[in-house]
């Protein structure tokens, strides 16, 4: 007999409160874009690191049933609105939840598969400890944007 494959879900508690202050977020993308960024943070590790593939993402976020178009129109919105930001490491593209450190509380956090951002570091019996001004220079400095969304077009604004 092959080998047996579990799935282990976590849980993790949101705290949405002012997550999505920005009213325009909302209007851009609807409640379609709302619940990929809900999804998102279930799908990114316990720092709030992902990978920008849309094609894995939306097999990822498969109850959504969102196109790999979608979700790059999705990431670039939440970009140009600062909900996340792109940064590259050891020759990786890595996206990062900005807010996701601070709306989510881990218990035991796993240790980062995907490389971490300047301002982040993992330990072993405190989890991520975050140097917030750090981080904030180092993402706004990087000014990454994943060749995945780089040349889409921009979205019509709805009235």
């Amino acid at each position: 007999m092959g080998k047996v494959w579990g799935i282990m879900s976590r849980k993790i508690l949101l705290d949405i409160d002012g997550l999505f202050s920005s009213g325009t977020l909302w209007h851009e993308n609807g409640e379609r874009g709302v619940l990929f960024y809900l999804s998102l943070m279930g799908i990114a590790e316990h720092w709030g690191g992902f990978q920008p593939e849309p094609v894995d993402l939306a097999y990822q976020t498969g109850a959504l049933r969102a196109t790999p178009e979608e979700i790059m129109g999705f990431l670039e919105s939440f970009r140009k609105h600062k909900k996340v930001a792109f940064f590259e490491r050891d020759g990786k593209v890595v996206g990062i939840i900005k807010a996701y450190l601070r709306h989510s509380k881990h218990s035991h956090p796993a240790k980062n598969s995907l490389p971490l951002p300047d301002g982040v570091t993992f330990k072993k019996k405190g989890g991520y400890i975050v140097q917030w001004d750090v981080l904030e220079v180092f993402l706004e400095s990087s000014g990454i944007i994943p060749e995945c969304i780089r040349n889409i077009p921009p979205k019509e604004v709805k009235e």
